[in-house]
């Protein structure tokens, strides 16, 4: 799949789902100048994408915020210009609300309602950078000296 605002960071597959958790990584439009582009989107998307067919993934929900107005401090980097929603870290998914972190605007706690939200209300702790919490219980590891065999 392919959108045009750049930097996807994140892309966390749901556990014993064909579902992909994506953020983007905002840089504004600080890389402008080495870009030469308008590299900076609108907004740091969170987005749910169907995996399903692999050859061809289809987006089924998305959340674009609104900006606060005006922050006590802006990053130059990551918040120039127009781009104020800079969503960076792997999301965290607990009892069924994923939390999702904008390093300008805050927390986001949302809650999923697309198709296989019933999968994701099910999940009572799952976090992108380990496989802490459901994770091993919806997809375990293999064991080497199994597969070997």
């Amino acid at each position: 799949m392919w959108w045009s605002d750049p930097g996807a960071h994140p892309a966390y597959k749901v556990p014993s789902r064909d579902v992909v958790l994506v953020t983007d990584e905002v840089y504004g439009d600080a890389l402008d100048p080495v870009t030469g582009q308008d590299h900076g989107c609108p907004w740091g998307w969170v987005r749910m994408i169907d995996i399903s067919d692999p050859a061809d993934p289809q987006r089924v929900g998305k959340f674009k915020p609104e900006p606060l107005p005006v922050v006590v401090t802006e990053d130059p980097a990551l918040s120039l210009g127009i781009d104020k929603v800079v969503m960076w870290s792997f999301p965290v998914i607990e009892d069924g609300l994923i939390y999702a972190l904008d390093l300008r605007n805050g927390l986001y706690i949302l809650r999923y309602t697309g198709p296989g939200s019933d999968d994701i209300d099910a999940i009572e702790f799952l976090e992108g950078n380990s496989n802490l919490g459901d994770a091993l219980r919806y997809e375990p590891v293999p064991d080497p000296e199994e597969e070997s065999s």
